[in-house]
């Protein structure tokens, strides 16, 4: 089915055959599909299409088995489910994973595909270790281009809130903007940035673009800009407080240094994160900087540490260098 044979359905069964017979309008009520492997373009397309009046032929419901809704060559596998027809077109659709961790509620409405969509314990990269406690979400579906607002989901540890853009109209685009609360900041950068051994509840502000041709492409071109703040924990591989106190010409490696507030602004694309105006606290130790992480985990970066004491503050420039996750600090210019 469609113009590029993007859409197939590998049985239909009907528990009623024999309504195929004889003449005048044929209505079939009891249709089971298997193997669905539907577009989201032709999905969207069902809410203004004929159930099949045309051609004499009219369809009020069918189950769904091992279907599949594709987007831009990938999409979601292992579904199954009812939809619905009335005069005119699409009624409602609902969809289930095989483990009924997500299920999709669809609605007709003026703009496109009205959709709702829930899920608990879902995994959606079978390969990947991530999964989404919960999840719940508003969404719109129209031709190339899907808009879920309104998310709301517990995921590494901890929540994330905002809106999401899928546009495959030409190519395949995807834009979200996402509020983070308390999230595990060492899963996190392993998702999201280089290899860097960090704990700590992360929160802040995030904004992730990315155009490629496909689903493949996305992950190597993905850029974005975050606001954050973690609190309460450690950065392994680098100690700045010891690089402090050994003073000018010294330097030390690995180590770690624990803080009660770290802050910053991330920019993050082409393989590359930058970081700036960051600003850490812990205890009697403090210290604000900037660094760079290239191909491979090379860090270049510097800060200036203040250590306190009842009678002064000592600041001293530490200079960052080295792969992650071990670092090396030396203080002095």
């Amino acid at each position: 089915m469609g113009s590029q044979g993007e859409s197939r359905i590998a049985e239909i069964r009907l528990s009623s055959p024999f309504a195929l017979f004889g003449s005048g309008p044929k209505t079939l009520a009891g249709v089971e599909m298997v193997g669905l492997r539907f577009s989201a373009d032709q999905l969207a397309a069902l809410v203004a299409a004929p159930s099949g009046a045309a051609s004499g032929l009219i369809l009020t419901h069918a189950t769904l088995k091992h279907a599949a809704l594709v987007v831009a060559g990938g999409g979601l596998e292992g579904l199954g489910g009812e939809v619905h027809f009335q005069a005119g077109g699409l009624e409602k659709l609902s969809l289930r994973s095989e483990d009924r961790s997500l299920t999709v509620e669809g609605l007709p409405s003026a703009l496109g595909l009205a959709l709702s969509v829930e899920a608990h314990g879902w995994k959606p990269l079978p390969e990947k270790p991530y999964v989404f406690e919960s999840l719940q979400a508003k969404g719109l579906l129209r031709k190339g281009k899907l808009v879920l607002q309104d998310v709301d989901t517990a995921f590494l540890g901890g929540l994330m809130r905002g809106n999401v853009l899928l546009d495959w109209s030409s190519g395949l685009a995807v834009a979200a903007d996402l509020a983070l609360q308390r999230l595990n900041a060492g899963r996190a950068a392993e998702l999201f940035g280089p290899p860097l051994k960090i704990a700590g509840d992360l929160g802040g502000n995030a904004k992730l673009r990315g155009v490629a041709q496909d689903w493949a492409g996305l992950g190597g071109v993905l850029e974005g800009t975050m606001d954050i703040e973690l609190s309460r924990g450690a950065l392994q591989g680098l100690d700045l407080g010891e690089a402090a106190r050994r003073g000018a010409g010294r330097s030390t490696r690995s180590g770690q240094t624990k803080f009660d507030t770290l802050k910053g602004f991330l920019r993050f694309g082409g393989g590359q994160v930058s970081g700036s105006d960051f600003k850490l606290t812990a205890g009697l130790m403090s210290a604000e900087g900037q660094f760079t992480v290239g191909a491979g985990g090379k860090v270049t970066g510097a800060t200036t540490v203040a250590i306190q004491s009842t009678v002064s503050t000592v600041r001293v420039p530490v200079r960052i260098s080295g792969e992650l996750p071990d670092l090396t600090a030396a203080a002095g210019r």
